[in-house]
């Protein structure tokens, strides 16, 4: 972690309060249906999809930026550089840096179908892809991009969701679901799953995911948060963001997986992410659908259903560094606009 984002998470811990905000106020990030939050650093800046076909985009400083190609953003770093998917003859997993989108493939091959899904503050990305090679034979797996190279981790039925700065790799692997130098593990397990997916990771080496068991339907998947070396199981549902203070953003399934319903862990509680919205948004036809990250300050990005889907910004009340956030903000505008001339 770069130092001047670790000072800002030592800032935002010794500003939070000890129990958790009351509430946390709702911004609707795009007019357009179809709209999605999926990442953010901790500038505030979130990247998503705008519309059902795209195009990528990046939300920053209240301001809407259209990336050059339908798809989706799905992660940014503190460096504004942007990964996600295009679509192109198949989806492919592509890297946004300087305003230049570059095409992570591995040489000779042609994308069917893949996801860059997380970059870290080093500029390494994860991902999965499948592809074609000159021969008309098919691969795919979990992969990193690392040192302009392209690096195929698992070829059977993989994923990587997410990097932290010092390498470690989650997803979902054939012997687990952290992988660390070349080697993939659980770290932990909960009694009775049958299999494990890693959705992000924080430089401590905390993890949020999903655990697989063996029964029908919803009761399928458990939300994990991996903590300090101890797993615990939250309940029916997925994990899907965490930060440096371990808070822990997912969503639980509702009657029988009909519709989701986003949650916070925070210090050993659950809490319905509705209820301490401002707004409220609950449950019928306005209601907050999905949570999907959240970064060191406490905000969280994912989208709500109001009649359409939409992307939205949860920022908690009050803020717990309003200052450093703005700080953030506007460096982190600053930094993108100089890359995207």
């Amino acid at each position: 972690m770069k130092r001047s984002v670790m000072f800002a998470v030592v800032l935002v811990a010794m500003l939070a309060p000890e129990c958790l905000s009351a509430s946390y106020s709702l911004k609707r990030l795009d007019s357009q249906i179809g709209s999605y939050g999926l990442g953010i650093n901790n500038s505030g800046q979130v990247v998503g999809q705008s519309g059902p076909m795209g195009p990528a985009v990046l939300y920053s400083g209240g301001i809407k930026y259209p990336l050059p190609t339908e798809g989706a953003g799905w992660d940014i770093n503190e460096h504004g550089v942007i990964v996600g998917t295009f679509q192109g003859i198949g989806r492919v997993p592509f890297l946004y840096s300087d305003g230049v989108l570059k095409e992570l493939l591995f040489p000779g091959t042609t994308s069917v179908d893949g996801d860059a899904r997380a970059i870290n503050n080093n500029g390494d990305v994860v991902g999965f892809e499948l592809w074609r090679d000159g021969n008309g034979i098919f691969t795919g797996g979990a992969f990193l991009y690392a040192g302009g190279a392209m690096q195929l981790l698992d070829a059977t039925n993989s994923t990587a969701n997410d990097i932290n700065d010092i390498g470690q790799i989650v997803g979902r692997f054939t012997n687990g679901f952290l992988y660390t130098n070349g080697v993939s593990s659980n770290p932990a397990t909960l009694p009775g799953a049958v299999g494990y997916e890693g959705r992000a990771i924080n430089e401590n080496g905390d993890i949020a995911g999903v655990a697989y068991f063996p029964v029908p339907g919803a009761g399928h998947f458990h939300a994990f948060a991996y903590i300090d070396g101890v797993m615990h199981d939250l309940g029916l549902g997925e994990a899907t963001g965490i930060n440096e203070l371990g808070q822990v953003v997912g969503n639980f399934y509702v009657n029988d997986d009909l519709f989701t319903r986003p949650f916070l862990y925070s210090s050993g509680a659950l809490y319905n992410l509705g209820e301490l919205t401002t707004p409220q948004r609950l449950f019928g036809t306005d209601r907050l659908d999905y949570a999907s990250a959240i970064n060191d300050a406490g905000q969280i990005t994912g989208d709500y259903f109001d009649n359409e889907t939409n992307a939205f910004l949860l920022t908690p009340v009050p803020e717990p560094s309003s200052f450093v956030l703005a700080a953030l903000g506007l460096i982190g505008l600053v930094v993108w606009r100089r890359r995207k001339r």
